[in-house]
């Protein structure tokens, strides 16, 4: 991988290694968050009702995608920033996405 061996230059040249750390961990997550998204797509389709407006919908999805979006962008600048551990602020939103989506399919479930 071209990543580690950019790694490994910047350790011997002594600089920080926390964006190449922070893009390795974002590759590795990126399949799962994909996954995630998708279940949590279906989620909000099965559970909303088709009574209220279209002009609704198209807001309620643009509003969560900006939500979600700012959630991963403020944790990354903290784990870019070494507030938090990278692995961290990469992984904590797809946690708390996890954690939505698993209540929410617990809800279609019981209906």
């Amino acid at each position: 991988m071209a990543l580690n061996k950019v790694k490994k230059d910047y350790e011997a040249l002594n600089y920080s290694t926390t964006e190449i750390n922070s893009h390795i961990q974002k590759i590795f997550s990126y399949p799962i968050y994909l996954m995630i998204m998708t279940i949590l797509s279906a989620t909000i389709m099965m559970s909303i009702k088709y009574d209220k407006p279209k002009v609704f919908h198209l807001i309620f999805g643009i509003l969560l995608s900006v939500v979600i979006y700012y959630i991963n962008y403020f944790l990354s600048v903290l784990g870019k920033n070494e507030t938090i551990p990278i692995t961290v602020s990469i992984w904590m939103p797809i946690v708390l996405l996890t954690i939505i989506s698993s209540i929410g399919l617990i809800r279609i479930n019981e209906k």
